[in-house]
């Protein structure tokens, strides 16, 4: 403790110097410790499960590319679920807003179609009741039984165990309640209920969903005692291989792989979070080199109370202990403040984050974290302590006693050396973090500005939900087309609106960065063996739909009310489809089949050809797109496009209110502009860009302070060598210039060193990078340039001091 004393009044007796420390760690570790509250969320925190280790995804993989993934179908899951000897159990399961009525207005749930043996595999038993049993998820079976979530039951039933045997209105149909699950379990994600996975196919009026073709299912199982991730997998491949020749035709190409739980929910996130963590340990670094510089320079005018005491017979270790106690003293009490700006980093990033992020992965500052801040302190400290007590260790006492006050020209120049060694990984360091900001920046700039081909100010986006049971395709125009065509009239009536339309896909809404890639046919290619075979959306839509969005109609026309089920099939293609399929040729008039099934996929006649669009801002394969009229192919859960003449967001409760009115069954699930579903899109890169961006300035911030404070060192060091050469006729000019350029000598050698290490490390973002390479010569140049100038400004103010 007497060390913690003596450090605390050395402290105390240099403010100005313990609050430069002090804000150096809290900024440091504090930005550390918000980004590990990230990576503890994505990629540490176990799942709420028993032996969540244990728990893995079967998924669909195009034979010819093991590393692509995509969901399974039924059929094929009921092969793998009865054919596989490495899995205890496998559930099939699919997750949408469904509507819940009879209460009013309809209002959105989220409703998971699951089959039998789901919450067995988790091992999550419920609360009341049970769940579902295998006779209850059969086609034709007794299949309207629904399981609520803890929070539902709640809102529904007040808490009451006489929910169980009550029914609720969901999709039109009566479900009764045979189980409520315990608080906070929502798997998959948010959901409210659950019900047989038959429950879903029993409700519709044809057999689509019996192809195989038809992935739409995610597969998730529990690992058998002994077997690992890798065997499962080299089981589930042997399984595709297999389905693949005895389905040729609807299992082309197609194979299986298992992958862990954690790698399928967070795949997508985990190298912008790998990515994020290494920058914040290079901030850390940062923070620990300024640390040391600051130590550094106190310990010169320290050199004599040290030699002092060696001399009267101190060992080295009191000496030592009493640095590393100085240093503790500052880096805990630091660490301790960044705690409080860590909750503003992770408040920062919860600002960036979309709204539907895996309600398991909440950022929040639990004990890891703050085990994490006391590790940081601790290893700052003894990083910091090393160099000063290096040096001290050194210093000779008859050098001291001769040089006086100033110390020994021995300590000085150690002192001198070392300083100017941390500047050069002090820039080097800091030219690599902004290196790696500037291409993330970039990247999100290059998704921002290209063109999606429409006009998305002033457009509003409109979610709604509207299921009817068990409607044949005649009976769907008038259960959702006569419908929906109200609500779009009546939106179009609005003051202040230009014009209404809907269409079931909308771009932006929820699309990932790749389209999956799927079969087209025309009538010279209209075998399996000769489809197109190329990433392409498809959307149902309602006549202005082009116009609404502003998509330009560059050949024949757009569909109107008449393309009803009883005139011929049309639909209207992209430009960059119309190449494709037609080249050298007019598209207008030609043939089109989607799938291979002629009663439910039919030849359609291509009756206009419009602007090519993106469907997610950093999309890196341009794709196709395909429409087809809503009233050929009706079906429920429409998005509306409405385009204003004034600021879209005063109109959101106006549209609530018009859709509430024109239709109590349907509902509302969400209302947003086209311009926050762009930005949406990217949020990945947003984050990531944004808080590097952080980053990147905070340690251009430590490389000003510290090159001005090695700077200012040396000068205070050579005021007399500087004022005899001043004596005798050296110009001031020449004064300035000779410490400029002894900065700026070391400021180089850090930005040569940087970029050595930069230049082949930013080849590892390439994926994570878009519209540009990881070798982006404008980002190296600015950055470099910007460090540069930083270099410059901090010599300046030394040199003419000097």
């Amino acid at each position: 403790m007497n060390h913690f004393r003596i450090a605390l009044r050395h402290c105390l007796a240099q403010p100005g110097f313990s609050a430069i420390i002090l804000v150096t760690i809290a900024s440091t570790i504090g930005a550390a410790a918000a980004v590990f509250s990230l990576f503890d969320a994505a990629l540490l925190r176990p799942f709420p499960y028993h032996q969540a280790e244990r728990l893995v995804r079967l998924q669909s993989t195009d034979a010819s590319d093991k590393a692509s993934s995509a969901d399974v179908s039924l059929y094929n899951f009921e092969d793998f679920r009865s054919r596989n000897r490495t899995l205890q159990g496998l559930a099939a399961y699919t997750s949408f807003t469904n509507q819940l009525t009879g209460m009013g207005q309809a209002r959105s749930i989220r409703m998971t179609f699951a089959s039998a043996g789901l919450f067995e595999i988790l091992q999550v038993n419920p609360l009341l009741g049970r769940g579902f049993t295998p006779t209850e998820d059969l086609f034709g079976g007794p299949v309207l039984k629904a399981v609520l979530s803890h929070g539902l039951w709640q809102e529904l039933f007040g808490g009451r165990p006489n929910a169980l045997g009550q029914t609720v209105l969901l999709r039109g149909q009566g479900y009764e309640v045979i189980g409520v699950m315990p608080p906070g379990f929502n798997y998959p994600d948010r959901t409210q209920v659950w019900v047989p996975l038959m429950a879903r196919y029993t409700s519709y009026g044809s057999d689509w969903w019996k192809r195989r073709g038809v992935r739409q299912h995610k597969v998730i199982g529990r690992l058998r005692d002994g077997v690992t991730v890798e065997q499962a997998s080299s089981d589930a491949s042997i399984i595709g291989d297999s389905l693949r020749k005895e389905h040729p035709e609807q299992n082309r190409n197609t194979g299986a792989k298992v992958i862990s739980l954690r790698d399928a929910e967070v795949g997508e996130v985990k190298p912008y979070v790998h990515l994020a963590s290494g920058a914040a340990l290079l901030l850390l670094l940062l923070g620990c080199v300024n640390v040391a510089n600051l130590m550094v320079a106190r310990s010169v005018s320290r050199e004599r109370e040290v030699v002092i005491r060696l001399a009267l017979g101190s060992g080295s270790w009191p000496l030592i202990w009493q640095l590393l106690a100085e240093a503790l003293l500052l880096s805990c009490t630091g660490a301790m403040l960044g705690l409080g700006l860590t909750y503003f980093g992770v408040q920062f990033f919860l600002l960036l984050l979309p709204a539907d992020v895996p309600e398991w992965m909440r950022l929040t500052l639990d004990f890891r974290v703050v085990l994490f801040v006391t590790f940081a302190a601790v290893g700052t400290a003894v990083l910091a302590m090393v160099l000063p007590a290096a040096q001290q260790l050194r210093a000779n006492l008859n050098d001291v006693l001769k040089q006086g006050s100033r110390g020994s020209s021995q300590g000085h120049t150690f002192a001198a050396w070392a300083r100017k060694i941390l500047v050069v990984a002090e820039v080097a360091l800091s030219l690599i973090l902004l290196i790696g900001a500037g291409l993330m920046i970039r990247s999100f700039q290059q998704a921002m500005d290209t063109d999606s081909g429409l006009k998305t100010g002033q457009l509003l986006i409109v979610e709604t939900g509207k299921f009817v049971a068990n409607v044949k395709k005649e009976s769907a125009v008038r259960a959702y087309c006569d419908d929906y065509r109200r609500i779009q009239l009546a939106l179009s009536a609005l003051p202040g609106v230009s014009s209404a339309s809907a269409g079931s896909l909308i771009p932006f809404l929820g699309f990932s960065e790749n389209r999956p890639a799927s079969e087209l046919f025309t009538l010279r290619r209209a075998t399996r063996d000769q489809a197109f075979r190329i990433p392409f959306h498809g959307s149902d839509v309602m006549p202005a739909f082009f116009q609404t969005l502003g998509i330009p109609l560059l050949e024949g026309r757009d569909f109107t009310e008449n393309d009803t089920l009883d005139r011929p099939p049309v639909v209207v293609i992209s430009k960059r489809t119309a190449e494709t399929l037609y080249p050298g040729e007019n598209a207008v008039g030609q043939k089109l089949r989607f799938g291979i099934d002629e009663d439910f996929d039919p030849w359609s006649t291509v009756v206009g050809v419009v602007g090519n669009i993106r469907f997610n801002a950093a999309e890196r394969v341009p794709g196709y797109e395909v429409y087809w009229p809503y009233r050929q192919f009706p079906g429920p859960g429409f998005r509306f496009a409405v385009r204003t003449q004034t600021e879209p967001t005063a109109m959101f409760d106006q549209i609530r209110k018009v859709i509430q009115q024109t239709n109590e069954d349907v509902s509302v699930d969400r209302i947003t502009t086209m311009d926050g579903l762009v930005t949406e899109s990217v949020w990945r890169r947003r984050l990531w860009g944004a808080m590097l961006a952080v980053f990147g300035g905070m340690a251009l911030l430590l490389s000003l302070v510290v090159i001005y404070g090695v700077m200012s060192y040396l000068v205070a060091q050579q005021r007399k060598e500087i004022g005899i050469r001043m004596a005798i006729g050296a110009g001031s000019a020449r004064i300035l210039g000779s410490v400029i350029g002894r900065g700026m000598f070391l400021a180089g050698l850090g930005l040569a060193a940087g970029l050595l290490v930069a230049y082949p490390a930013s080849s590892l973002l390439g994926d994570l990078l878009f519209g540009i390479s990881g070798h982006d010569t404008v980002t190296f140049i600015a950055v470099s340039a910007a460090m540069a100038l930083t270099a410059f400004a901090a010599c300046v103010v030394p040199a003419v001091r000097a």
